[in-house]
């Protein structure tokens, strides 16, 4: 069975350029893209319909960025593997035994894997090569003054400038942190082995899907929130059912957290701090840090053309 078989991954849409419309960018010009994900993607794609020469300029993560290398895909290829573990482990039907373990976890990040490079390969790499007057570069642009970026020591003109550059894990300035370590999306979707315990740092979205996903697949996790309630900016009578949902499945909300300081004490990750102004520890084998997300703006030399 093939990974497309066993992920049910939709086929690539047939690529079309559309002329016909009226087009507000002048044949030849020499639109720069910095910036390799989605969004990128497709405005190396619109632009070319209008005509322009196109060139993409990516550094960091592969092309396709977030999404289809560290985000979407290989989230949620790991929270449907965490789901069919926990269905079959608490199905509500009379007369049927059923039970589920992870026995081999390298095998099932491996299958992520196959799944990533796959997609990467048919839904970036593959659509781009097929794209006319459009050229990528590897590494990272910056603005040296308007319409001129250099990258890898070159100097490249540009009539027209997008920055698609994405965002990246915010990580909290708390003492200690860095020098412990501590898992983001990007490697938390790579280990090896299954942490036997979890502490995630946050209480929105990709905190509260990756801790109910480590939970599923068998790690002790417990999410420490620094406002008074998870998904905060949502409705109480939604995010207080949802608190209570993931608890029953065994997923230890604490909130009102103010994080002190972050130690290792031989295999443990030690997280000091103060909730509703009571002072605790909490322990676990690794800790995840889902505190929000920052734009990856520095270096590109913005102030050059007075962006602030």
């Amino acid at each position: 069975m093939s990974v497309n078989d066993r992920f049910a991954v939709l086929d690539t849409p047939e690529v079309t350029h559309d002329t016909s419309k009226t087009s507000t960018m002048s044949d030849g010009q020499h639109f720069v893209i910095l910036g390799g994900g989605s969004a990128a993607m497709s405005a190396a794609i619109k632009a070319g319909e209008m005509g322009a020469k196109v060139t993409i300029i990516n550094g960091g993560l592969r092309f396709g960025g977030t999404c289809v290398n560290v985000g979407c895909v290989p989230s949620k290829a790991l929270i449907r593997a965490a789901e069919a573990n926990h269905r079959a482990n608490h199905h509500p039907f009379s007369g049927i035994s059923a039970s589920s373990r992870i026995s081999d976890f390298k095998a099932l990040i491996q299958q992520k894997r196959d799944l990533v490079d796959h997609m990467q390969q048919t839904k970036y790499e593959d659509i781009f090569y097929s794209l006319p007057n459009t050229a990528r570069i590897d590494g990272f642009g910056k603005i040296v003054g308007p319409g001129k970026i250099e990258v890898n020591g070159e100097i490249i003109e540009a009539d027209n400038i997008l920055i698609a550059t994405g965002a990246t894990q915010y990580v909290p300035d708390v003492s200690g942190l860095e020098d412990s370590g501590y898992l983001t999306n990007e490697s938390a979707f790579e280990l090896d082995e299954l942490p036997e315990s979890m502490i995630v740092l946050g209480g929105r979205y990709i905190a509260l899907e990756t801790a109910q996903m480590f939970s599923r697949l068998g790690s002790r996790v417990t999410l420490l929130q620094r406002s008074a309630r998870i998904l905060p900016n949502e409705s109480a009578d939604l995010t207080d059912e949802l608190t209570s949902y993931l608890e029953i499945e065994g997923v230890q909300i604490i909130t009102g957290v103010a994080l002190q300081n972050v130690s290792r004490e031989g295999d443990l990750a030690v997280v000091k701090a103060e909730v509703d102004g009571i002072a605790r520890t909490f322990t676990a084998s690794e800790i995840l840090v889902a505190t929000g997300r920052t734009p990856n703006t520095q270096n590109l030399g913005l102030d050059s053309v007075e962006i602030a």
